[in-house]
Formats: C-alpha cells, sequence, structure tokens
C-alpha cells in the first residue's frame, strides 16, 4: 500500500516543490534517488547560473590559466554535445558579474566551430552579464527567442562603442520576444559614441520591448526616438548614475515624441532635474502614465515642486502614484511652498491613491491646509510629506484625529509634526478611533 510520503513524491509537481526548497547539496543527493527524483532535482539545480562555468564544463575539462579565467583543457568532441544538451535545457536563469570565472575567445570559438544547428539554451528567459568579463562579446552565442529579460553593464570605456553594438545587433534576430532590458555604464559616454550603437534602430526593432531601463548618458534624442516606436512600452527608468552628468530631456524634436497611442504608464528618473522632466512630459504624449517618480540632482526650489506636479496632473490624467524628491546637501533652502498654488495644482488629481513628496521646501502644514488636501485628494491611500528640516514643524501632532475621518482609506501617513507636550497614546488612539479602528492592547 503506497504511503502519503510516496502519493507526494509521485507527483511531478509536488516533487518539484519539495526540491525547489531544498539547497544545492541536497539536490544533488535526491537526484541519485530515482529517474523521476532526478529529473525534478536536476532542473531545479540547473534552472539558475552564476557564472558560464557549469555549463562549458560538460564540453570539455576547464583547466585554470591565472586568477579566474579558465580554459578548455582539449577541444571539443561531437559526443560532449549529447551531454551538454542533457542539461542545458533545463538553465532558465544566468546572472555573471564580476565574481563570475572568465574565458579567452578560443573557447567561444570552439564552441562556435564545433556547435550543432540548435540554440544552445532553447529555454533561456533571463541574463545578466558584465563586459568586464572577455567573454561579454560572445553573448550572441546562447540567446535564444525563449529569452525575455536581459541586463547588460558597461564597466570597460575600451570595448564599448565596437563590442556593445556588435553584441546589440543580434538582438532583433535571436531574441525577438524580449520583454524588458537593461543598459548601465559605470563610465562616461559622450552622445556621439552613444549614437554610433545606433539604440534607436535597436529600440525600435523589438517591438515586444515592455519595461526599459537605461543609464542617463544612453537617453538621447537618437534613442528616445527609437523608444517612441514601441507601441508596447509599458515602463521607463533611467537611473542614478554617480558616472556620468545628466543630460538634458528637453532637446526633442517632433521626431522623437512619443505618441498618442503610447502605452507608457510607468515613468521613474533618478538622475535628472525637474525641468528636464517637465519639458519632457510636455513634448510627450503620457496620457496613460500611471506612476511618475523623480528625484531631482538639483536643489529644487518651491516653484519647481509646484510646476512639475501641476504638469503632471494636467498631462496625465489617470496618474495614481507621484512620488518627488529632490537633492538638497550643501544647498541654500528656497522660500515655503505657496499654499495656494500647491492645492490649485492637486485639485487635479482625483484619482491620485499614493503622494509622496521628499526634502520639499516648507510646507508649514497646519490642520486646515492637510484638511484642504485630503478633500482634493478623495482616493489617497498612501502620503508622505517629508519637508527638508530647517524649520521647526508646524502640523501638531494632535490634529491627527481631527482630519483621521477625511482619509477612510488611508493605509500609509507620514507628515513632519510638532509632537511637544502631547500623550503619543493618547493621540494616537483618537487617531485609529476616528477611522474606525480600535488600537490593540
Amino acid at each position: 500500500m503506497p504511503t502519503a510520503t510516496s502519493q507526494v513524491t509521485a507527483t511531478s509537481e509536488l516533487l518539484r516543490l519539495v526540491c525547489g526548497f531544498c539547497g544545492p547539496i541536497q539536490n544533488r543527493h535526491n537526484a541519485l534517488v530515482s529517474k523521476r527524483w532526478s529529473n525534478e532535482a536536476l532542473s531545479v539545480l540547473w534552472y539558475e547560473l552564476d557564472s558560464l562555468a557549469p555549463l562549458l564544463a560538460l564540453l570539455a575539462p576547464l583547466k585554470l590559466v591565472n586568477k579566474n579565467l579558465y580554459k578548455f583543457d582539449r577541444h571539443i568532441r561531437p559526443g560532449d554535445w549529447v551531454i551538454f544538451h542533457k542539461y542545458s535545457w533545463r538553465v532558465h536563469t544566468i546572472v555573471a558579474d564580476e565574481r563570475s570565472a572568465d574565458f579567452p575567445p578560443s573557447v567561444f570559438i570552439d564552441i562556435a566551430m564545433s556547435r550543432p544547428p540548435s540554440d544552445l539554451l532553447p529555454n533561456l528567459s533571463r541574463l545578466t552579464y558584465i563586459d568586464d568579463l572577455s567573454s561579454f562579446q560572445f553573448i550572441p552565442l546562447f540567446i535564444s527567442p525563449s529569452l525575455v529579460y536581459l541586463n547588460l553593464s558597461l564597466m570597460n570605456d575600451d570595448t564599448c562603442e565596437a563590442i556593445c553594438k556588435e553584441t546589440l545587433s543580434y538582438l532583433p534576430e535571436k531574441a525577438a520576444n524580449l520583454e524588458h532590458i537593461v543598459l548601465y555604464a559605470s563610465f562616461a559616454v559622450d552622445t556621439e559614441t552613444v549614437d554610433s550603437i545606433q539604440l534607436d534602430l535597436l529600440f525600435s526593432s523589438l517591438s515586444n520591448l515592455k519595461t526599459v531601463e537605461i543609464a542617463p548618458c544612453f537617453f538621447v534624442p537618437s534613442s528616445i526616438h527609437g523608444l517612441s516606436q514601441l507601441q508596447s512600452l509599458q515602463s521607463l527608468t533611467i537611473p542614478f548614475d554617480g558616472n556620468n552628468p545628466p543630460k538634458p530631456l528637453n532637446i526633442i524634436t517632433t521626431s522623437n515624441t512619443f505618441s498618442e497611442s503610447s502605452s507608457l504608464t510607468k515613468f521613474l528618473a533618478e538622475w535628472n532635474s525637474f525641468q528636464d522632466v517637465i519639458s519632457f512630459l510636455n513634448a510627450n504624449n503620457a496620457s496613460a502614465l500611471r506612476s511618475l517618480s523623480v528625484s531631482s540632482h538639483e536643489a529644487e526650489d518651491s516653484d519647481m515642486f509646484v510646476r512639475l506636479l501641476g504638469v503632471a496632473l494636467s498631462n496625465c490624467p489617470y496618474l495614481e502614484d507621484i512620488a518627488l524628491s529632490a537633492l538638497r546637501c550643501n544647498t541654500v533652502i528656497s522660500e515655503p511652498i505657496v499654499q495656494e498654488g500647491f492645492f490649485h495644482v492637486l485639485h487635479g488629481g482625483a484619482n491620485l491613491t499614493s503622494l509622496v513628496l521628499c526634502d520639499t521646501p516648507p510646507l508649514s502644514l497646519n490642520v486646515e491646509t492637510v484638511s484642504d488636501l485630503l478633500k482634493a485628494l478623495p482616493s489617497l491611500q498612501k502620503l508622505r510629506l517629508l519637508e527638508y528640516p530647517t524649520a521647526p514643524p508646524t502640523f501638531p501632532l494632535s490634529g491627527l484625529s481631527q482630519v483621521a475621518p477625511l482619509c477612510p482609506q488611508m493605509e500609509e501617513l507620514a507628515l513632519y509634526m510638532e509632537s511637544s507636550w502631547v500623550p503619543e497614546v493618547t493621540i494616537f488612539s483618537e487617531f485609529l478611533s476616528a477611522r474606525g479602528h480600535i488600537l490593540p492592547e
């Protein structure tokens, strides 16, 4: 009579789940139990690799040449490919960085000369690689139509233009189903070099791209033109980059702006000024935008906070999430935000569920102004107004109980508050009671 354990392990889905909770050593033991166990344990073991070394070792013994650099100890034989394909189809993710094993060109030339016509990694869906590895230029050997996520970090200035351009040129043909691409550079790249890489042709050829994250140095008119052709693009991110000065986004013409049919719903800029983003939003049709997050590299004054809020809410009527912050180190804080203009623009945010303003000029909040804000934004679930602490807070902690009835859906609230001489437990009890909650013992 079969036991409960044998019934569980006889089901492939459950056995796969069990193996997923086991570590590499345990799964090596699991692979020796039976044919069924072996299949599931090996699939878990090979699912994600942090180097190409385990795969290449299937083709021929690897010999250490010097620190972290390996080469084949012999040439690849026809029978080696049988062993390789027994495991290669199980690989779904490769993350190779500066800690990974590296290989000289001779290894990949041997692979290219002897490989069968089929894809080497037919189920590879995610690939992260840095060009500090000499094997970077041979990435196309392992790319297949199954690839949906590609993260390339450029670390070597000397090889950027030639190798990057050649590597990326294979993507439209070999990775036509790519949905997410990340391009990062750890060194300064001028616009002329970026133009020579022809990112505009790359982006416009990858029609299935939904998410793009590119270093600020790559966000130039030519690449914007390519991105504007993508009808499926949903998310665009310009991450923080301390190695390159920000490039103005106002160098935009009608030939490289997003069309009315753009599906862009999320825009995140971590290294551009508020004025840059204002210019971008004014030049592009971003009516479908749902989420906007901007972390400026400049000390933005009160007028720029209000202007960006106004442009965002007027150009993007469906915005649900806005997060704005500014770098304020070693700068003179501007005059307080004018309440009248601030609340006037917020009346266009009826759909907002999240509003985050960090390191703002003084907001001079009081019970009346916070109440007006909550009335203007009835859908808010998250509100964080964290002004730069150059002056004492003006919103009293005791005011929480007065504004609580205005925010029944609020899940997160953060304000710069005056809390002296106030018993906190009493105040928070009143706040939660006013919202229909009971403070737990």
